[in-house]
């Protein structure tokens, strides 16, 4: 089971050398996080192509406790646990961390740091325009409702980056016409599962789902497909 929405789905690519499903299940049930740790992993679901776990990192922080006998205000430290869910898609070489790039970050630098996982991990591009087609394609009834532009120059020596609200198809047709890859955010509609969800989806490897859905998973891979 993944994270629950709204979410926040980063994507990365990732490469495995001379490593197995089995080897990552086994590493990372091996790097299992234990009370005083300062990290490990915490397995979620094991699918056939796909491993769910969660990075857990535990970090020491101040705290004011108030002491109700005396009336005294005094600063404990105690360790805050924090809990980074991911997905392994061995079928699509991704790495899909949800959460922020600084939290994806970190799910890379403690996979990579086990024994027994060899993998490089990359960068994932979103491609806007054929993204955007590929939606219209589906059955999704998708419906862009915004982009973000660089170097937007609506007039001669004018150029900047620029927020847009669409009036459906013909609007963003032109505009991807025109901008190509300086479209680096595109804002959509779509219904899935017979809800009404609205996503932004990022260039720079990320999906933001800011709707409520009980079929998340679905929808992600559904997605995976487009993109």
């Amino acid at each position: 089971m993944i994270a629950d929405s709204p979410l926040v789905d980063t994507l990365s690519t990732i490469e495995f050398t001379d490593t197995t499903y089995d080897d990552v299940a086994l590493a990372l049930q091996n790097a299992e996080y234990a009370d005083g740790d300062a990290a490990g992993f915490a397995t979620d679901t094991f699918q056939q192509d796909a491993i769910s776990a969660n990075l857990v990192v535990s970090s020491p922080t101040t705290v004011e406790a108030y002491d109700a006998g005396t009336g005294d205000v005094s600063e404990q430290e105690v360790d805050r646990t924090e809990l980074v869910p991911f997905r392994i898609d061995f079928a699509n070489d991704l790495l899909e961390v949800f959460a922020s790039r600084a939290d994806a970050r970190s799910v890379q630098q403690h996979l990579g740091a086990l024994d027994e996982i060899d993998a490089t991990f990359g960068d994932y591009t979103i491609d806007v325009p054929s993204l955007h087609g590929a939606l219209q394609a589906s059955d999704l009834d998708a419906t862009p409702t915004s982009v973000r532009i660089r170097n937007f120059s609506p007039m001669a020596h004018t150029d900047g980056d620029c927020f847009l609200r669409l009036d459906g198809d013909a609007d963003v047709d032109g505009l991807l016409d025109e901008y190509g890859s300086n479209v680096y955010f595109l804002g959509t509609k779509l219904v899935h599962d017979g809800r009404d969800l609205t996503l932004g989806f990022y260039q720079s490897g990320a999906v933001q789902l800011y709707s409520k859905t009980d079929a998340t998973e679905d929808l992600l891979d559904r997605l995976k497909d487009a993109i």
